[in-house]
């Protein structure tokens, strides 16, 4: 079996990862620009040659920079909410989508791997045959039961259960499960944070009935876990043995 099996997801997943940082990163570079173009545009106004052509040009910029320096300045003094909002939203459904494939590849080419999933009360069909679709079924089923305690702790759980351990802070740890709480908030609570906020993610350094502000801090705080996550993987699969 080629390494390929288990190390494409990760690939994938890192490339997607990355890439939403350079796309937040371009996002505040432009709006910083905007923000301060409008006398960097008259000046050009003033000393570009005066053909039609070029100061067209540039009278369509100072027209538009009307409205686009307003937008890029609200975004700022909203501590760039906007941008790194999606982003870290992004980042995490890569992360649940790495944690599903990677575990997916492992029970799909892996004989040992059904037995040791009843080690954590899933229900295993001795009999069934292994397809990606019923690899995921099991999957699901798996992380199902124990999702109740924290995903990030139902993540970890599967991963030992299928013979490796990334080894990661227990910084990193609660601030994966501030990203999943995040996402969550964001999406289902208008990114108002609830009581349940205690229990899901206790160091969310956002209080209760508090709307959800992802600075630029906070947007590093969580990105950061999420690449000391992704960096534990590859040397806890070797390891194991899955990697060869």
């Amino acid at each position: 079996m080629s390494n390929s099996v288990y190390l494409e997801p990760i690939a994938r997943a890192v490339t997607a990862v990355v890439a939403q940082a350079k796309l937040a990163h371009t996002l505040q570079s432009a709006t910083t620009a905007l923000a301060g173009q409008t006398p960097l545009l008259l000046l050009a106004q003033k000393v570009l040659p005066p053909q039609p052509n070029v100061q067209h040009a540039v009278n369509e910029l100072i027209r538009r920079q009307k409205s686009l320096e307003v937008w890029a300045k609200e975004v700022q003094n909203n501590s760039n909410h906007d941008i790194n909002l999606p982003a870290l939203i992004n980042v995490w459904v890569t992360v649940e989508a790495l944690c599903e494939d990677l575990c997916v590849a492992i029970i799909s080419n892996d004989a040992s791997a059904l037995i040791n999933l009843k080690q954590i009360n899933t229900k295993i069909d001795e009999g069934m045959s292994i397809t990606d679709e019923s690899a995921r079924s099991v999957y699901e089923q798996s992380l199902l039961k124990i999702k109740k305690h924290g995903l990030v702790h139902g993540y970890l759980t599967i991963f030992t259960a299928l013979g490796f351990s990334p080894i990661l802070s227990d910084a990193c740890v609660d601030r994966l499960n501030e990203l999943n709480y995040l996402r969550n908030c964001s999406l289902h609570r208008a990114g108002i944070v609830e009581p349940r906020k205690d229990k899901e993610a206790p160091s969310f350094p956002v209080a209760v009935g508090e709307r959800i502000l992802v600075t630029d801090e906070l947007f590093t705080r969580l990105y950061d876990s999420v690449s000391e996550f992704l960096q534990a993987l590859i040397p806890s699969l070797t390891k194991s043995g899955h990697l060869k």
